[in-house]
């Protein structure tokens, strides 16, 4: 009996799926974005003219990254309140609020800090000094008489 080598070349092998990989970062700093994660087709690769593996090398997944911090800003002051004396030099009062927007996500420290802005003429050559007082988110604007 005599034998002979036929068909010698390899067996075509079809590519397989790695385990899915980690996904990665969300695409946005805050808010909904998205990310993904990636498989290869090593498992094993695909030889001798095996078919490449099947489906999307590429998985995208929505992700919440939380909630954006938003600056607040100053709203529009109040009027001005009733001179706190009737003669002899009283004060008036006005506030406003950080609500124009409120802030967001920011640990907000109580703060307390007078400054004297301006000093204005007013009648008769008497001056108005004008102070602002900043407590917490309300702004207080004073103008001594």
């Amino acid at each position: 009996e005599e034998d002979q080598a036929c068909n010698e070349d390899p067996c075509p092998v079809n590519g397989e799926w790695s385990e899915w990989g980690p996904y990665g970062d969300c695409s946005v700093p805050c808010g909904i974005g998205t990310k993904s994660r990636e498989k290869l087709c090593n498992n094993p690769a695909p030889a001798y003219g095996g078919e490449f593996c099947d489906g999307p090398p590429v998985e995208v997944s929505d992700c919440d990254a939380g909630s954006c911090a938003v600056d607040g800003n100053w709203g529009e002051f109040s009027a001005w309140s009733e001179c706190s004396k009737s003669c002899g030099g009283g004060d008036l009062t006005r506030t406003r609020n950080c609500n124009n927007p409120e802030p967001k996500l920011r640990r907000i420290r109580p703060v307390t800090r007078t400054l004297v802005l301006l000093t204005e003429s007013g009648r008769n050559g008497a001056r108005m000094v004008i102070a602002l007082s900043l407590v917490d988110r309300e702004q207080v604007e004073r103008k001594v008489m």
